[in-house]
């Protein structure tokens, strides 16, 4: 399973032409983006704070003991800004898809508009005041930012790209794999997502 979003994962596609060439009916479905919708969502976000509220908090003091006040103060904020988060994400990424223009401008200015570190550094290089032009971009590291989250707190293989793949570089056993699957993203969001697929399936 793969985060991709800048494009389909070919090997679906490869799959599927295989197995239709040895006379089977199959269909491909790439569940990349239908499990970015399921983390990236007003319900993703709430059932991924609750599960990561509490080591988030003991990883951020175990980093201000540690002299980190960055990484602590980044973390907590993610913590302390949760119901921003929570409340903006649906609308961030239907700002991103195009749908929700009517948002870009409050999403810019509000007070209550999630920030996040890579949302901060793209505001503080501009060498002029941001405008609605510009809140795509600010959607798209919001993502970013709650990516970070993600890995540092709760998932360590996450990524927006290619999630988790080094697991499947140069093994040759199922079994391998197999003993990395067990991962929080795989578990909480990603086998939910499978067995809501299946039981559509005919």
């Amino acid at each position: 399973p793969l985060v991709q979003l800048n494009s389909p994962y070919p090997s679906g596609a490869y799959l599927t032409s295989f197995f239709k060439s040895l006379g089977h009916d199959c269909h491909w479905y790439d569940l990349s983006l239908e499990l970015v919708y399921a983390i990236f969502s007003k319900e993703g976000l709430t059932k991924l704070f609750e599960l990561s509220e509490e080591k988030a908090l003991k990883l951020a003091d175990k980093a201000q003991s540690e002299g980190d006040e960055n990484t602590a103060f980044n973390i907590r904020r993610y913590i302390s800004t949760k119901n921003n988060w929570i409340n903006w994400i649906d609308d961030i990424l239907l700002i991103l898809c195009g749908k929700a223009r009517e948002k870009e401008h409050q999403f810019l200015f509000s007070p209550y508009a999630p920030r996040g570190a890579r949302m901060e550094n793209f505001l503080s290089s501009m060498d002029r005041e941001p405008s609605v032009d510009d809140v795509r971009f600010l959607c798209s590291y919001a993502l970013a930012d709650l990516g970070d989250y993600i890995s540092t707190v709760f998932d360590t293989e996450f990524s927006l790209i290619r999630y988790a793949e080094h697991l499947t570089v140069d093994e040759r056993s199922f079994s391998e794999i197999e003993k990395n699957l067990d991962s929080p993203v795989m578990q909480h969001f990603y086998q939910p997502l499978l067995e809501k697929r299946f039981e559509k399936m005919p």
